[in-house]
């Protein structure tokens, strides 16, 4: 019997000019943090994409397994990948380019910082490889105080 494809929530909950942090709900209930660009109209390379539900596929081309998204409109090559700032605060250098960054806990020293960004990605080829061949749908959601949850813009 085939895998069915799951849908896995993404809930972006923080947002500031130094990013956007949410949580990744896996399918065993195990929350990995994320961190992702902070929203600037979706413009390529600066910003978070917007909320909505896309499918992710594995992308083992390169040094690096990761996961792309499909299909998302006025975008291109946003991947899960491992990283722990949105601007590194050694080098002031942008780590992600819309992309999102896994990391088992947040960093309190730097502002919009994950930890532990490699070992969020085992985690999640551990419970998510099982879908490498149907992959996975990918529901990023943001929390409206009135409304709750949902793919509000």
């Amino acid at each position: 019997m085939a895998n069915s494809v799951p849908t896995i929530p993404l809930r972006r909950n923080c947002h500031t000019n130094y990013g956007t942090l949410g949580e990744l709900i896996l399918p065993s209930g195990r929350r990995i943090f994320t961190l992702e660009p902070p929203w600037q109209d979706n413009q390529r390379n600066i910003s978070c994409i917007y909320p909505g539900l896309f499918h992710v596929v594995p992308d083992n081309n390169g040094r690096y397994r990761h996961w792309r998204l499909l299909d998302v409109r006025g975008r291109g090559n946003i991947e899960f990948h491992g990283g722990n700032h949105y601007i590194d605060p050694n080098t002031r250098k942008v780590q992600t380019l819309g992309c999102i960054v896994p990391g088992l806990s947040l960093d309190h020293h730097h502002v919009c910082s994950v930890l532990g960004s490699r070992a969020a990605l085992a985690v999640m080829h551990r419970e998510l490889d099982r879908f490498a061949e149907s992959g996975w749908d990918l529901s990023i959601e943001l929390f409206d105080p009135y409304r709750g949850w949902g793919h509000v813009q």
